[in-house]
């Protein structure tokens, strides 16, 4: 009995942390260098459970798989294309922009993506997040 109350509290205690321990690695993996790269939108449906989207990115030769909770939208938006952030270093923490399609025009990705800058010229209405304003003087990515 003893054990078990304890099991639980270890248990718990665990559930807890998860949350906060990947919210502090999602922000820092945000805050390192990001490229961009597209993909096109899956969408899986599980048997419980909300539908989620689902992308493949390449980067230096490499297939990475993301994952999200599917837009609100999306049955609008499966199977085209969308573009992808992700961080250099953990490229399978990538992050489809459902709100930035790509047009028809844009050439297949670089092996290791597009900064922004490089994205930018090709692309001149990209913006990496629906209120971004684009400057080309304070520009990193």
């Amino acid at each position: 009995m003893k054990n078990k109350k304890v099991l639980n509290i270890i248990i718990f205690t665990l559930l807890i942390g998860i949350v906060p321990v990947y919210n502090i690695f999602d922000y820092w993996t945000s805050t390192l260098e990001q490229r961009y790269t597209y993909s096109s939108l899956s969408v899986g449906i599980p048997s419980n459970g909300g539908p989620y989207a689902e992308w493949e990115i390449k980067f230096k030769g490499k297939s990475y798989l993301g994952m999200s909770l599917a837009p609100e939208d999306y049955s609008d938006k499966v199977r085209k294309k969308y573009y992808v952030k992700f961080p250099v270093e953990y490229p399978s923490q990538s992050v489809m922009l459902f709100h930035a399609p790509v047009p028809d025009s844009i050439p297949e990705p670089p092996p290791n993506g597009w900064t922004l800058k490089e994205l930018h010229k090709i692309d001149p209405r990209f913006k990496p997040d629906p209120d971004y304003f684009f400057f080309e003087e304070g520009l990193s990515n």
